[in-house]
């Protein structure tokens, strides 16, 4: 930290805070005592050195935080499209894995829950002497109603009781239902449309390189290479890495 700025002496400037900043090993931030109304005179013009990676947080109405470097260009940067291969090339993940062994199967997304109260339907307990409802069946039900993304079904489980196996809860999306219920097991309807990965061709490249999509920040200094402020009325930490003094009479 440099010392107080003294009566009658101009106080360190933003340029020479950055500077001394860039000068001290491990030094990636510097909070500045800004020419602030409700800063104090002898605030206005300290430089503290902060370490990175995380920016200084600690609050100081009148510092404000600057990271150094963070511009390395005045303007964005070219980078050319990639060629295209000569043949279309697979996604990179599987097709999920279909409990049907079927395209177009419903997917397990969640053991041991069922649907809370934004349930769409609910099919009736088993009856002693009938068969329950088959997992096609319950599935087909959930695509035959409006809203229905998922279904929650009562499998064959030693723990669940037997009036419970087969019954078929309809879930509305998108998120994945998630009340636990034992012997209920979640599934997705037409979370596989295929039974292989399917195929995108890469996209063809430009004919001359293409801008970067973000602008390049825009430095305090108005060249490249200067500080950017990321937090206002911050300042470091104990973990600062210097200081300069306040004021004296």
């Amino acid at each position: 930290r440099t010392t107080d700025a003294k009566p009658g002496k101009d106080p360190m400037t933003f340029e020479d805070c950055n500077q001394l900043c860039l000068d001290t090993d491990g030094c990636e931030f510097f909070s500045f005592g800004e020419d602030d109304s409700e800063l104090p005179p002898h605030h206005v013009g300290v430089c503290i050195g902060c370490p990175g990676p995380d920016v200084p947080a600690v609050y100081h109405n009148g510092f404000n935080v600057y990271e150094i470097n963070a511009c390395e260009t005045s303007s964005p940067t070219i980078s050319p499209t990639p060629p295209p291969t000569s043949s279309p090339t697979n996604s990179p993940t599987d097709a999920p894995t279909c409990p049907s062994g079927e395209p177009g199967g419903p997917v397990l997304v969640s053991e041991d829950c069922k649907c809370g109260d934004d349930r769409l339907f609910r099919t009736t307990d088993a009856k002693p002497g009938k068969d329950p409802m088959t997992f096609e069946d319950c599935n087909q039900l959930c695509l035959d109603t409006d809203g229905c993304e998922f279904f929650s079904f009562g499998e064959d489980d030693s723990e669940l009781p037997p009036h419970h196996v087969g019954v078929c809860i309809g879930c509305p999306g998108p998120d994945v239902p998630a009340v636990y219920h034992n012997g209920f097991n979640v599934y997705e309807i037409n979370a596989c449309e295929t039974s292989s990965p399917t195929i995108s061709p890469t996209p063809p490249p430009t004919s001359s390189p293409t801008n970067s999509p973000t602008d390049a920040p825009t430095c305090p200094s108005g060249e490249p290479g200067g500080p950017v402020l990321v937090s206002e009325d911050c300042k470091c930490g104990d973990d600062r890495l210097f200081r300069t003094t306040d004021a004296k009479p």
